[in-house]
Order: C-alpha cells, then structure tokens, then sequence
C-alpha cells in the first residue's frame, strides 16, 4: 500500500513538473514571438524611415516620350531606391508601364515630388507599404485603410487646452482632411489613447494628419507664422512675385508655359490630362500681353481668358482647368498668439467671420465651397486653394500692423435674426438661451435684446389669425420668455409676421441682438445640431435695427 502510494505520489511530482517545464517553455516561446513581431516592426519603420529618407532627396528629370517603367527603373537605380508594383492592380487598370510614354522636364525637384507628378498622369500613385516603395493605382491607394498611432501628448496639456478637451483636436482633424471619408459606416476612424490618437485613413490621409500635428507644433513655437504641410521651394515663392513683361500673339500654351518657366527659373508644369478630360488642346494658342506685372497676377488674367488657372502642387507652380484647381487645397497653419495680444478687443469668431466674409466668401464650406476654416487654441487649421492661404497671410499681416490704439471695435448696434431649428422647440430655446448667452444684455436683464420663439405646430394653429399691430417698442420690453398662447403676439414687436417660413424647420427663433451675441446663438445651435438647413438652406438674415425683413 505504502508503495502504491509512493509512485502515485511521485507520478503526480513528474505531472506538476512537467506542467511547469511546459509553462516556463511555452512562457519562453510567446516572449520569443513578442520579441521578433517587436524585432519586425521596428525594421519595417526603419525601412519606412530610409524610404522617406530617400523621397526627399533632389532629383533633376528629362524624359523625352520615355516609357513609364523606364523612367521609374532609372530614378530607382539612381536614387537606390527599390519598387515594388502592384502588377494585379495595374492590370484591372489596364497600365502597361512599358507602353504609356512620359515627357517631363524638370530640375531640383524632391524625388517625392517628380513621381507623384508623373503618376498622376496615368492615375497611378505611390505609397510605402511594410517598407517598401510601391507603385499602384490612386483607387487601391484610396481603399487601403491602415492604423496609425499620432502621439499627441505635447498637444493636449493644459497650457494648449484648457478644458483638456481633446475632442477639439479630433474635430480639427476630421473637418480639415478630407471631411467625406470620416462618415459613419466605414472602417475609417479616430480612437483615443492617454496622449495618443490611434487613426485609421488611407496612407495619403495618414501623410497629412502627421502634416498638421508637425505643422501646429512648429507654429507653437513661433506665435506669428505661417506653416504650410506641403511648403513650397523658394525658387516658386520668388517666381510669383517677379514681374514680367509677356507679349504672346498666338503662341501655343506649351510654349508659353516653358518660356515663362526659362524666364522665372521656376518649375512650370502643365496637366496635360487634366486638360485631356475637359477636352481642351495643350496646343490651345495664346495672345497676352502685359508690362511689369508680377507673375501671379499676369497667370490669373492670361489663363483665367481661357477658363484655365493654376496652382501650387508638388513643388511646381500647376496649370490645369479651372474646376481641377478649384478643387485642390491645401493645409496651413496660422499662428495667432501675437496677433491676439496685440489686438485685444479681437476674439475668435470675429476673427474667422472676417476672414470669411473679405475673402472669397463663396469658397468656404459653410456655403457649399472647398474651403474650410478650424480654431484651435491660438491657431487656426485652413484648408483652401494656396492663392486664397497667400491672401488670409497678408490679412493677417496688416492686421499685424494695425496699431494698438486703432483697435477694432465690433459694432454694438443690434441685428435681427430668424433661425429655422429642427427637433426641438423653439418656445423652448427662446425660453433658455438669454439664461445661457450674455444674460445681461437682454431686456430681462436690463440690455435691449429681444427673443421669441415659434414652433410650426403653433404657427399652423394660428394661421388664419391677424396679428395685432406692432407695439411700441421698448428696450425694457421683455420677450425673453413666450408662451403658446402670446407667441404671435410678442413676434409682432419685430414686425409683420411670416406668412410663409422655410418647411424645413420645425420652429423659429426671432432675435434681435448684437452681433457678438448672434454669434454665440449661431454657434450654439449648430454645436447642438438643430440649426434648420445650415449646409445650402434655411432661412437666416441680417437686418438692421428698426427695419422689417422681407420674408417671403
């Protein structure tokens, strides 16, 4: 008995150490495994790292009707740097890069710079995948979501947010790059992280959000400056504002663009494909004339004519139709913090509106345009058309210079506002808002705003009532609060009522405030998303005080 008990025993010894020699030699091979995917990771990003290295070397270019593949063979060989082509892909395109001919000619050039520039062309792109340079087309580039880590801590302190908000920097991001892809329903997307921000987005999205955070790092830094994600080289920046003496009487576009490049000594390059489309001959003939003018203004008249414009893409100044550059933008950053010091009456939403509403109004988002326009502490994120970025820099210079004792001012005299609101009550709203905007100034608190609300359901029971005659108006007259019953009669204060109001909203706002004040409403509403018809509908007007507006 005592023996059968001996090796039972010693059996389950044996078992017990076997399990632990399994587990220390399993324990062994998961941190061996961790250890060669960390081992691999690392050298994919030092590959990515020399890869990039590599695209911002300087590169001149002279292909003559020489194949594709044989123009990335020899900048590859020259710049050692290896390819890889994504030859299903270029197949469902039907791409022969040994049949498709380039021309292009161009000197100094970043090697990044010369392949997008001839890629583009045959709407193949490049992209750098598990470190290695790759060629495909822009619709795989597009479609391959990958996940990316942006480290943001340096971003997020208190001294850059206050409230420590870092969905601030998220909505910055998402409305400043390509704000489509970021619709629900995809796999694209942002996930936070303490101090980090874990995106996935295509490469070329991936490429301008660590764009940005660089660019809003370096601004920091220097208050005062301007910091585009793509800069410019200087021999372009010098080119624009060289003056030029033309005199073109019927010469081909080709011609004139590479007279005007030998000139500058500035990359010119024409998108010959883009032209293609729209139908247009690059042999299109030309006539101008003008006399020291500089060359920015002297592109915009001579190509503007013949419904042409041009850009700053890729290191060269770009010519295209004018709907292809209508729709390229870039991103720059603006540094504000000196300018907010050395105006202190100015505040943020003064500061965009003038931006917005002095130049070239139609092209911002807000109105169905490409522009967007995003605030983050001391900064503002702008995404336009590289002539529009130039004009928000000179603005923000003369404002700059504007001295302190000329301070701006923000007219005080009130306006009246008609807001359309969706899914909530517009009784309700009138009832609140002068408790949670500025509630001194309005008539409940002793200022001379005024605010009544009207939802549709009350309109429609009143309709075929008469509305009283208009009361005297009085500053200390309170319509801060309505109810259904005296709704109709305290809009009569702000004259004749609407017969018929946008049916896109469910109620209406009626205020009567400062400008200062109508902002903070606006933004309210929007930030509460019950703003009726804000992309492209609604109804919202301007008018001063004492006139009626002319609704419809």
């Amino acid at each position: 008995m005592s023996c059968s008990f001996n090796s039972w025993t010693a059996s389950v010894l044996a078992c017990l150490l076997l399990a632990i020699a399994w587990g220390v030699i399993r324990e062994t091979d998961v941190r061996g495994e961790e250890d060669d995917r960390r081992a691999a990771a690392t050298a994919i990003d030092q590959a990515e790292a020399a890869v990039l290295r590599k695209l911002e070397e300087p590169t001149d270019v002279d292909f003559r009707d020489t194949s594709l593949l044989d123009a990335l063979n020899e900048l590859g060989k020259r710049h050692e740097l290896q390819m890889d082509f994504d030859r299903p892909a270029l197949a469902d395109a039907r791409v022969s890069l040994d049949q498709v001919k380039v021309t292009l000619a161009l000197r100094g050039m970043r090697l990044r710079s010369v392949f997008s520039l001839m890629l583009e062309q045959f709407e193949l792109i490049w992209m750098i995948q598990n470190g290695r340079f790759r060629i495909t087309t822009m619709g795989v580039a597009w479609n391959a979501e990958i996940a990316e880590v942006h480290d943001v801590s340096d971003l997020l302190d208190q001294a850059a947010l206050p409230d420590g908000d870092v969905d601030a920097l998220i909505d910055l991001l998402t409305s400043s790059i390509s704000p489509e892809s970021w619709d629900e329903g995809n796999n694209i997307g942002i996930e936070r992280l303490p101090g980090a921000l874990v995106v996935r987005q295509t490469q070329p999205m991936q490429e301008q959000i660590a764009g940005i955070l660089a660019a809003i790092r370096t601004t920091r830094q220097s208050p005062g400056g301007c910091i585009r994600i793509d800069p410019l080289p200087s021999a372009v920046t010098a080119a624009e504002s060289r003056p030029m003496e033309l005199d073109f009487d019927q010469v081909p576009l080709s011609e004139v663009l590479r007279f005007i490049a030998m000139t500058c000594e500035a990359p010119v390059f024409l998108d010959k494909k883009g032209l293609e489309d729209a139908g247009v001959d690059e042999g299109l003939m030309i006539s101008y004339q003008c006399a020291n003018k500089p060359l920015a203004i002297a592109l915009d008249e001579m190509l503007g004519a013949i419904d042409l414009g041009w850009t700053e893409r890729n290191d060269v100044i770009y010519v295209s139709t004018s709907e292809r550059i209508e729709n390229t933008s870039t991103i720059a950053v603006f540094g504000l913090g000196d300018l907010f010091q050395h105006l202190e009456t100015l505040d943020r939403d003064t500061l965009i509106d003038a931006i917005t509403s002095a130049i070239e109004p139609e092209s911002w988002d807000e109105v169905g345009g490409n522009g967007s326009i995003e605030w983050f502490p001391q900064l503002l994120v702008v995404a336009q058309q590289p002539r529009i970025l130039r004009k928000i820099e000179k603005l923000l210079d003369d404002m700059r210079k504007v001295p302190a004792c000329q301070r701006p001012m923000e007219s005080t005299t009130p306006t009246f506002k008609v807001y359309g609101v969706q899914r909530v009550s517009a009784q309700a709203l009138a009832d609140l808002i002068p408790a949670w905007i500025e509630p001194t100034s309005w008539s409940s608190g002793g200022g001379e705003g005024t605010i009544a609300g009207l939802d549709a359901l009350t309109a429609a029971d009143h309709d075929d009532e008469e509305l009283p005659s208009p009361p005297e108006r009085s500053q200390k007259n309170d319509t801060s609060a309505t109810d259904g019953g005296s709704d109709r009669q305290a809009l009569a204060q702000f004259g004749p009522a609407p017969p018929n109001l946008n049916a896109d909203a469910d109620g209406w706002l009626f205020v009567r405030q400062t400008p200062t004040v109508q902002k903070q409403i606006e933004k309210l509403l929007r930030d509460m998303a019950v703003l009726a018809g804000w992309q492209g509908g609604g109804f919202r007007g301007d008018y001063p005080r004492g006139d009626h507006p002319p609704f419809p």
